[in-house]
């Protein structure tokens, strides 16, 4: 597999597919320099998390089957309202953890940011998703989505 800015080159796999890594940010041109632009901010956290559950599917659809649930956004599991642009950020982790009782969690955190009212934070959890397996096989399965998720999110 190559990666190149935002773009996944999966070519050495002839089943594979090819998708473009999800934009955060957004830009606009700067007037005064023709061909460069600017950040003026971040999408909303509800459509970055459907476009990347769009290109999961894509991606690893066998893996994404095996959710119980995914990439909630409903008030339980978030830190951030759907409707709030992405927080900003130093970094993003996309990382797997066993659950207390059963199965395995997907975690997606921004790392080092500060808030929309400049209140600075370490990290903020954007959402999660969860496999009630809990077994090997239910940790290969995120894993196999968490790898995806950095990808496409560039973290």
């Amino acid at each position: 597999m190559k990666v190149w800015a935002r773009h996944i080159d999966l070519s050495e796999d002839p089943n594979a597919l090819s998708v473009d890594s999800i934009e955060i940010g957004i830009w606009e041109p700067v007037p005064d320099k023709p061909g460069y632009v600017k950040a003026v901010g971040n999408r909303p956290v509800g459509d970055i998390l459907t476009e990347l559950v769009e290109k999961l599917k894509i991606l690893c659809p066998k893996e994404m089957e095996q959710l119980d649930y995914g990439f909630n956004y409903d008030g339980l599991h978030h830190e951030v309202d759907p409707k709030d642009a992405w927080p900003s950020y130093r970094w993003i982790a996309c990382y797997v953890v066993r659950g207390d009782s059963e199965g395995h969690y997907l975690h997606i955190d921004v790392l080092h940011g500060e808030d929309c009212r400049g209140e600075k934070f370490a990290r903020k959890n954007i959402t999660i998703a969860k496999t009630l397996d809990g077994k090997n096989s239910g940790m290969a399965a995120m894993y196999e989505i968490a790898k995806y998720a950095a990808i496409l999110l560039d973290a």
